[in-house]
C-alpha cells in the first residue's frame, strides 16, 4: 500500500495539470468580455473537482493491478485483465485484489530426469584389444577376437 499511495499522488498531479493547462490555452474571447460571471467559475471548478475525482477513481480501480506488479506477481497480467474486464462489477475487483495480495504458490519444479546407469555387470578385458566386453561375450564387438578357447578374466 506503500506505492501505491504515490501512484495515485502522480494521477492527481496529472491531473491538476491538464486542468490548468485547459484552462489556460492562450489568449481568449474572455478578455475582451468584462468580467467571468459567477455561473463560469463554479462551472470551472465543477469541472476541475470532475477532472480529479476521475482520476482518483481510475487510480482506485487500478489499485489490484498496481498491487500486482509492484509485489513481482506471476500472473499480474491476468490479474490486470481481470480488474480491466470485470473490475467494474465489484465481484470482479475483489477477487483481483485478493489474487493480487495473496502469496504465489510455489509448485514444487519437478526433478530433472536422470540417466540411471546401468546395473555393474560383470565384464573381462579383451587379450588383443584391451577393450572391455561383457563377460558373457564370445566375440570382442572391437576387433574380433574369439573368446571360446580363452578363459574369461574378471575385471571390476
Amino acid at each position: 500500500m506503500k506505492r501505491v499511495l504515490p501512484v495515485l499522488a502522480v494521477l492527481c498531479a496529472l491531473a491538476l495539470i491538464v486542468v490548468i493547462s485547459v484552462r489556460h490555452q492562450g489568449p481568449s474571447i474572455s478578455h475582451t468580455l468584462p468580467a467571468q460571471s459567477a455561473d463560469d467559475s463554479a462551472t470551472g471548478g465543477a469541472f476541475l473537482l470532475l477532472a480529479l475525482s476521475a482520476l482518483v477513481s481510475i487510480g482506485i480501480y487500478f489499485i489490484p493491478y498496481i498491487l500486482a506488479t509492484q509485489n513481482k506477481k506471476q500472473n499480474a497480467g491476468a490479474i490486470g485483465a481481470l480488474n480491466f474486464f470485470l473490475g467494474w462489477t465489484l465481484v470482479g475487483w475483489v477477487v483481483a485484489l485478493v489474487w493480487a495480495i495473496s502469496k504465489d504458490v510455489n509448485v514444487p519444479q519437478p526433478a530433472p530426469i536422470t540417466a540411471v546407469p546401468p546395473a555393474p555387470t560383470s565384464q573381462k578385458k579383451c587379450p588383443d584389444c584391451a577393450e572391455t566386453v561383457l563377460a558373457e561375450a564370445r566375440k570382442c564387438r572391437f576387433c574380433g577376437h574369439d573368446f571360446s578357447a580363452a578363459i574369461p578374466q574378471q575385471v571390476k
